[in-house]
């Protein structure tokens, strides 16, 4: 009974009027959560019904929502294991304030353990309003980046952003969105991870695109920089969940 209540959630919650396109609209002010989980097996799975049931009403009392939901087809880089992304909105900060100050949710927070074996909430408010496309033919891999130091570090990582954004658009890629700690706001992980400087959701058109990509003459020309600027990177490639 358990696992049809979860999969009945992950159903209506994710569910696709187009089966082809998603659009995700990202309103100035709004929370998002992007969220990166993988449970310890398949009996933690089903289990954790228990906790959509009684989380998932009460968030959407504030304004909660999902937005759009990925599985990993490749782990590229990691120290964290994800196998399911997920972005969700909260209409405010004040919304996102109220159901953490919520007086249930310290207790049904402490019941995360019990499920997962990886669990990572970054929070992101979103300084302007920007439209993100996903279509389910498409691979999204999805890039978490710390910095040796913001300023230093980051002038060389965009060294190396500029021109590799032309490679992408060669290689019909397109940068989907990225967030940096301007607004990235804040995190919680059951895996006392440091929160990231940079989230990026890059589009290719299938699975050995990015092969091209390091194969390039720009990237052996310009990844000296990116190596020189990043602490960490962990890059996972993933399609959109449609049903």
């Amino acid at each position: 009974m358990k696992s049809k209540v979860l999969s009945l959630c992950f159903v209506v919650l994710f569910a696709i009027s187009n089966a082809q396109e998603r659009e995700v609209v990202l309103e100035k002010g709004m929370i998002v959560s992007f969220i990166a989980s993988s449970f310890h097996n398949q009996e933690s799975q089903q289990n954790a019904s228990a906790y959509f049931e009684k989380v998932f009403p009460l968030a959407q009392q504030y304004s909660f929502k999902p937005l759009v939901q990925f599985n990993t087809i490749q782990v590229v880089e990691r120290h964290f294991m994800a196998s399911v992304l997920g972005m969700y909105s909260w209409d405010s900060q004040k919304q996102f304030d109220g159901f953490h100050n919520e007086k249930s949710w310290p207790e049904l927070k402490a019941t995360r353990p019990l499920y997962w074996k990886n669990l990572r909430s970054v929070h992101i408010k979103i300084r302007d309003a920007k439209t993100l496309r996903f279509s389910t033919d498409k691979v999204y891999r999805i890039t978490y980046i710390w910095l040796h130091d913001f300023k230093h570090s980051g002038e060389n990582l965009h060294k190396y952003l500029i021109p590799m954004r032309k490679v992408i658009h060669r290689l019909g890629g397109r940068l989907v969105v990225g967030f940096d700690s301007r607004e990235i706001a804040s995190m919680s992980s059951l895996n006392n991870d440091r929160i990231p400087d940079r989230i990026a959701i890059t589009e290719w058109p299938n699975e050995n695109t990015h092969q091209q990509y390091i194969a390039s003459p720009e990237f052996k020309e310009y990844s000296k920089f990116f190596f020189s600027s990043v602490a960490e990177f962990e890059a996972f490639d993933t399609k959109i969940v449609t049903q």
